[in-house]
């Protein structure tokens, strides 16, 4: 029986255009396909890379509550310790990966064949990453990959990471060649037809390069577009890695706890239903485990913010994204306060932006660069609407705690309560906002998922 999405779309504009819809259309039946009806019969997606089987322990990968291996290399040993923990595992479809460089652009029954040993010797095979960052010469060989896994395996997921770099209007400049990076990822979802677009942007720098966040917000938009557009669910990966080159403007930082924060709930308010943190193995300068395969600060950071996330992910698999807006707080100058800068890329929150979902008004309370939200809007399918407010303060070196921000909520009038998904219990909360208002502290990086409806929030009924 094909499963269907009813998304109502009132005032909806982007949506609509991005689902081809007529704009003002009350309602529209949008077919599930492949990359939803996964998205929403499993767990919420957290992987990791594995590149080396010597410090892969599969009990150790999954106490981080990551709950599927990512297996960089098709070497008999990572699948192996996969199986022996129990441990669903994603395989790596790229030429290279099975040929060396001297094949990269080879596709055969000798591939065909091993990627056929994996799945019969090694029991939990979930799916395929199809070539991580395809050039534009190497879609249309990514995409015959992708229509063979396919046909092979009707039911595992087929999902391919785009290229984030190298594309001269992130700068300010006209598109190379006047491809641009909207261009690009139409041909991976036209050509390739991946269940699910993913993508990587690792956004923290050394000095004097400094955070790229305007633009990891302006990635996310662009592939939520896409996604959209093509009505597939999209992914991210996130950094969780640094990579000592002194000079080089890849010279990035080891993410903070805050760090890590940011991203995850960033992408969580764009929509993304799926993470991979690159890399769990030992590599670059850091990662998540340590040279002697012994986890760091930072795989402790994951595990705790990967369990908020599956709390969170029980509803969020459902809903489709609407609207992402930026809200910025104030700080002082020369003794005044004024605007934080937002990046040249946000989309501003105005006053009744939020009027279909309940909400009024969002403000800061608390003074500081830095201290601004983020509000990403949805639907369900029937329509009832919900919003996630995120703490966009964070810092290098810096823990959530330190990072925290309050916020002021003010409903839309007649509206004093509000529920809200615990990210730490995985319970509804129903919380009370006395004359409309409601004031909510979130640590740096951090986010809540609110909603106005009355229906209850789906996918806890499981």
């Amino acid at each position: 029986m094909r499963q269907q999405i009813r998304t109502l779309l009132p005032g909806v504009l982007l949506l609509c255009a991005g689902v081809g819809l007529p704009a003002g259309a009350a309602s529209a039946e949008i077919e599930l396909g492949r990359g939803h009806r996964w998205v929403r019969s499993h767990p919420f997606s957290l992987t990791s890379l594995v590149l080396t089987p010597e410090s892969f322990d599969a009990k150790l990968y999954a106490a981080c509550n990551l709950n599927a291996a990512l297996l960089w290399k098709a070497e008999n040993e990572l699948f192996i310790e996969a199986v022996r923990g129990g441990l669903p595992w994603h395989g790596h479809a790229k030429s290279r990966r099975f040929y060396g460089n001297e094949g990269a652009h080879r596709f055969d029954e000798g591939m065909q064949g091993r990627m056929k040993q994996l799945v019969d010797d090694y029991p939990g095979c979930e799916g395929w990453l199809v070539w991580d960052e395809p050039e534009r010469d190497e879609i249309e060989l990514a995409g015959k990959i992708a229509a063979w896994v396919r046909k092979t395996w009707p039911d595992q997921l087929v999902y391919t990471d785009a290229n984030p770099g190298g594309h001269e209007e992130y700068r300010g400049e006209e598109p190379r060649d006047g491809y641009s990076y909207g261009q690009y990822l139409r041909d991976i979802t036209g050509t390739i037809k991946p269940d699910v677009l993913m993508v990587d942007f690792y956004p923290f720098f050394e000095e004097p390069y400094g955070d790229r966040l305007p633009y990891y917000r302006f990635l996310c938009e662009h592939v939520r577009t896409a996604a959209l557009e093509a009505n597939v669910p999209y992914w991210m990966f996130i950094q969780a890695y640094s990579e000592a080159i002194p000079g080089n403007n890849n010279n990035r930082r080891y993410p903070s706890e805050s760090d890590v924060r940011l991203q995850v709930f960033t992408t969580l308010s764009y929509g993304f239903t799926g993470f991979g943190y690159f890399i769990y193995s030992p590599a670059f300068a850091r990662s998540i485990l340590n040279e002697d395969g012994t986890p760091t600060r930072l795989y402790y950071d994951i595990a705790r913010v990967n369990l908020e996330v599956l709390h969170l992910g029980q509803t969020l698999r459902y809903l489709r994204s609407t609207d992402v807006r930026v809200v910025t707080g104030r700080h002082k100058n020369n003794g005044h306060l004024v605007p934080n800068e937002a990046g040249p890329h946000d989309t501003l929150w105005q006053t009744d932006a939020g009027r279909d979902y309940g909400i009024r008004n969002i403000t800061v309370d608390d003074h500081g660069a830095g201290q601004d939200g983020l509000v990403g809007l949805f639907r369900d399918d029937d329509g009832q609407p919900y919003f996630m407010l995120v703490n966009l303060s964070h810092g290098a070196g810096s823990l959530a705690a330190d990072k925290r921000t309050t916020f002021t909520i003010e409903l839309m009038p007649g509206l004093e309560e509000i529920k809200r998904l615990s990210r730490e219990t995985g319970e509804v909360e129903l919380l009370h906002a006395p004359n409309g208002k409601l004031r909510v502290t979130l640590p740096g990086g951090t986010g809540d998922l609110f909603t106005t409806g009355q229906h209850p929030f789906p996918g806890l009924e499981g």
